[in-house]
């Protein structure tokens, strides 16, 4: 099974947990996971829905084998948006990191991901399994509990409240390790 991981805004592929879960994936350390593709998005520093919504779409189209989409912050809002085109290429699993409808102190340039609406059940068809981790304690977002509501009922996702997980920005987050082996296995 291929892990494909959609970064933060800002985010890289050496970013934050992401080479962690590489190197564990490359050591045999991930029950299924064969592979790990960390995601190179255009323009991090100010993601824009189009250019990422394409660009994984066309990382996705080129899956051989069963994929794990797991997206992180903004992440899982380009991924969601993505697996919501009837275009896009289904999944094995999505994994929700620090997922978000609404952020407390948006930014100029975010407020188009809170803004411009899409269809989140849409996605459902492609997404497969879908498991979301939210912080009680998320320093960009206080309505953890409403966006794992609104998850549940749109994307019948399964969601795990991590204690003090804040943004989930550590170099390891063994609930996000948790979360991918409980859906390969």
């Amino acid at each position: 099974m291929r892990l494909l991981i959609v970064p933060r805004w800002a985010g890289t592929p050496d970013s934050d947990f992401y080479p962690w879960l590489a190197d564990l994936a490359a050591a045999g350390n991930v029950a299924g996971v064969g592979s790990v593709e960390r995601l190179s998005m255009p323009d991090p520093e100010t993601p824009r829905i189009e250019s990422w919504v394409s660009h994984i779409t066309a990382r996705l189209a080129i899956a051989r084998d069963p994929t794990i989409l797991l997206a992180h912050s903004v992440g899982c809002q380009a991924a969601l948006r993505a697996l919501s085109r009837p275009a896009c290429a289904a999944v094995h699993a999505t994994v929700l990191v620090a997922p978000w409808r609404t952020v407390d102190k948006p930014w100029p340039t975010l407020r188009p991901w809170i803004d411009e609406p899409f269809d989140v059940q849409g996605s459902r068809p492609r997404a497969g399994r879908v498991r979301a981790l939210v912080s009680d304690n998320d320093p960009f977002t206080s309505d953890w509990a409403e966006t794992g509501h609104w998850l549940e009922s749109e994307l019948v996702a399964e969601v795990a409240v991590c204690q003090g997980a804040r943004h989930f920005n550590g170099t390891e987050e063994r609930a996000v390790l948790r979360a991918i082996e409980e859906l390969t296995g």
